[in-house]
């Protein structure tokens, strides 16, 4: 199975959990650009992925399950059937990407903001939050966060539907 290819066309083959895991964190250490690289299927769980830039990676059917992603890049990457339960998502931009069927995760679109809803986060445009916190945004702090007045009965209803879903 190919698993990590790096910007000189290198290609590692890997089929064990800590391998793979061990052989990205080796990479994103040796300053490796993993954008547009090939994860497809690899198993990343509880990994600490911080700050890496995955645009246009592969991670498609990639176990990311309690992974910490926060401020990682994934501009247009390929999450499908990806699992992100329980994932860090926190400063994560996820522009772009493909979320279709991936587990843990539901994504909407609505009037210009990206909301990500996970079982006990939610994100909206770029704040993230809990989902307590965000039981708690009234209609002045949603306004703030660059929601329209007119908007926020919506979101909020898109949301609770969202967190119903996934719990």
């Amino acid at each position: 199975m190919k698993i990590l290819s790096n910007i000189t066309r290198e290609t590692i083959f890997e089929s064990k959990h800590t391998t793979i895991a061990r052989t990205v964190l080796a990479a994103i250490k040796a300053g490796i650009n993993l954008s547009k690289v090939d994860l497809y299927g690899a198993d990343l769980s509880k990994t600490n992925l911080s700050e890496t830039d995955f645009s246009g990676a592969d991670l498609s059917e990639t176990n990311l399950s309690g992974a910490n992603l926060s401020g990682a890049h994934l501009y247009r990457a390929k999450l499908y059937g990806a699992d992100l339960s329980e994932t860090n998502l926190s400063g994560t931009d996820l522009s772009g990407a493909n979320l279709y069927r991936a587990n843990g995760i539901i994504s909407i679109q609505f009037f210009g903001f990206n909301i990500y809803i996970q079982k006990n986060n939610i994100k909206i445009g770029c704040k993230y939050m809990s989902i307590t916190e965000w039981h708690k945004v009234t209609v002045d702090k949603a306004m703030k966060m660059g929601i329209k007045k007119e908007h926020y009965e919506l979101y909020k209803i898109l949301c609770k539907a969202g967190i119903c879903v996934l719990n």
